[in-house]
């Protein structure tokens, strides 16, 4: 029996109950060749309730016409507003686009509007209240019976909320950021650490990262490796799936984001198939599985085409 390729995992849910298509996920970002580039690496998998599926999907979006990209996690319809309406905001204040502070400051307002937003319309509206009804009761008006209260108080802490969000990007120095934000609308740079990961896989690709000891100094082919062993490691993570999109934003032309080629991808995964199989298992790899001789040498080269190696002095 051949040994499979990180089989795919598919899981049914017979329950009737609505359920909103969720990115569990994980996203992962690393600065490379000392600070010229920005790796991003996502899973492509999404679930409803307990159905997975590795799918078409794409966990990456410019905003607006600028030089940032956001990579989400969580609840998709609720990330996809976040954007449209980040999108809006920089379409109307295109400056708030060149400083990393100031895009933290408008995704984190935004966020926050959203998540205030959901959680009225979940907890207040089905009783018929407003966040002023409810929390900022004018002195004419009896105050609210304390079994309601009770009740808006349980629902709150019931409130159930997903989303995550990876900005990376290059200001108007061309200096490239990263920074997460999160519920209820936390922005946190990672600027300096140079690399982040968000999702349920998050921590474990972190980890990797760490283990690597992955440095923004370091060479791109060198960084592309590593991102993609850590979104590797983070499949251990249920949610997470083995299809990926990658993508090289440079420097030299933030608008641009340079696509991992498929036929590399294949290469990568392959490789590390071969390079994670333990040496006691007895089942051979598929002849179509096994990477060829050379396969360093192509991530390098395609590395090289976007940033040569002389110009990363490490």
């Amino acid at each position: 029996m051949l040994r499979p390729l990180r089989e795919k995992r598919h899981y049914k849910d017979h329950s009737r109950k609505r359920r909103e298509a969720r990115s569990m996920t994980v996203c992962v970002a690393a600065m490379a060749a000392e600070r010229q580039a920005i790796v991003l690496i996502a899973d492509k998998m999404i679930t409803l309730g307990d159905i997975v599926s590795d799918t078409s999907i794409c966990k990456m979006s410019r905003l607006a016409n600028t030089s940032w990209i956001v990579m989400v996690a969580g609840t998709i319809s609720i990330a996809d507003e976040i954007i449209m309406r980040v999108a809006y905001e920089l379409e109307k204040n295109p400056r708030d686009a060149d400083q990393e502070y100031s895009m933290m400051k408008v995704v984190s307002r935004v966020y926050t509007e959203v998540y205030q937003e959901h959680l009225e319309a979940t907890v207040l509206t089905p009783k018929l209240l407003t966040k002023k009804l409810a929390f900022e009761r004018e002195s004419t008006l009896h105050p609210l019976h304390q079994k309601l209260a009770d009740e808006i108080d349980e629902d709150r802490k019931q409130f159930r909320w997903s989303c995550e969000l990876l900005v990376c990007g290059f200001d108007s120095k061309r200096d490239p950021t990263i920074f997460q934000v999160f519920q209820p609308g936390h922005a946190s740079s990672e600027s300096r650490q140079g690399y982040a990961a968000i999702g349920i896989g998050a921590d474990a690709a972190t980890g990797r990262l760490m283990w690597h000891e992955s440095d923004c100094e370091h060479p791109l082919d060198r960084v592309l490796w590593e991102t993609f062993d850590a979104k590797v490691q983070a499949e251990i993570m249920r949610g997470v799936g083995y299809n990926w999109d990658g993508f090289i934003m440079l420097q030299s032309d933030p608008m641009k984001a340079v696509p991992v080629p498929d036929d590399l991808q294949e290469i990568m995964d392959n490789a590390i198939s071969e390079i994670i199989s333990s040496p006691f298992d007895p089942e051979p790899t598929s002849p179509d599985r096994v990477p060829p001789p050379d396969w360093k040498e192509q991530i390098t080269r395609f590395a090289d085409s976007l940033i040569p190696s002389e110009l990363t002095f490490c």
